[in-house]
């Protein structure tokens, strides 16, 4: 079966982690219009739950787990770690869920830098300066955007963190 196979090169690629290599194997089985073996479920959900980039992709690797432990049952070897990394992921969205408001505040309150080329490193007039920023020379830096306001890390990560900075952001001018 068609399907084994493409399971099989997805999960040989996850173990040295080529996740990319497993995510193209993922979606090779996804396109056959079949039901894939139980075993892809468990091994692209778990790809996609744990190294997928957003709240999108973490729900489609949640909703695979899930078929996995309905279809696999609670006796496999897996069920267990399942559970866990389910747990894991539940998490993750409600993080995400909670930092919807502030980023979309954050988006309101961006400016735009205009890229172009800049002089970088230290000048023999600008003595002393370390060795790692001579000689001097121009670098290209592309336009960007940047918020109006602080963020810190740690105010995104933590568990209040994007209300507090909400209601800092409401009615401030910016800076």
């Amino acid at each position: 079966m068609l399907a084994d196979q493409y399971l099989l090169e997805a999960t040989e690629a996850m173990e040295p982690g080529e996740r990319l290599k497993a995510g193209r194997a993922g979606e090779k089985i996804e396109a056959l219009n079949s039901e894939p073996p139980p075993m892809f479920a468990y091994c692209y959900g778990k790809l996609l739950a744990e190294h997928g980039v957003g709240p999108e992709v973490w729900r489609k690797g949640q909703a695979l787990l899930k078929q996995f432990v309905l279809r696999a049952g609670r006796a496999s070897e897996y069920s267990t770690p399942t559970l866990r990394l389910l747990a894991r992921v539940d998490a993750k969205l409600e993080a995400a869920a909670r930092r919807a408001p502030l980023l979309r505040t954050m988006n309101a309150q961006m400016v735009r830098i205009e890229g172009g080329r800049f002089p970088r490193g230290g000048t023999p007039e600008q003595e002393p300066c370390p060795g790692d920023e001579k000689p001097a020379h121009q670098v290209r830096v592309s336009s960007f955007e940047v918020s109006t306001y602080e963020v810190t890390p740690g105010a995104m990560g933590s568990r209040d963190g994007g209300e507090r900075i909400t209601a800092r952001l409401q009615g401030k001018p910016p800076l």
